[in-house]
């Protein structure tokens, strides 16, 4: 995953060759969600935040 291009893009290196391949860009801002690629090597799965937020919750006398 090249994040310096705008927007992020999806590279495959080639070692036998030494290249990069371009496969996808992918949209809108991305933060590193994770990356996993099916057993069959068909499917390529990444995810990604839509928005940054978080929220504080408080619990008293949890069990």
């Amino acid at each position: 995953m090249n994040r310096e291009t705008e927007p992020p893009v999806l590279e495959f290196y080639e070692f036998n060759t030494n290249r990069i391949k371009r496969l996808t860009s992918l949209p809108g801002a991305l933060l590193w969600g994770g990356l996993a690629l099916s057993p069959d090597e068909t499917w390529l799965l990444y995810s990604k935040n839509e928005s940054i937020q978080s929220d504080i919750i408080l619990i008293e006398n949890f069990r």
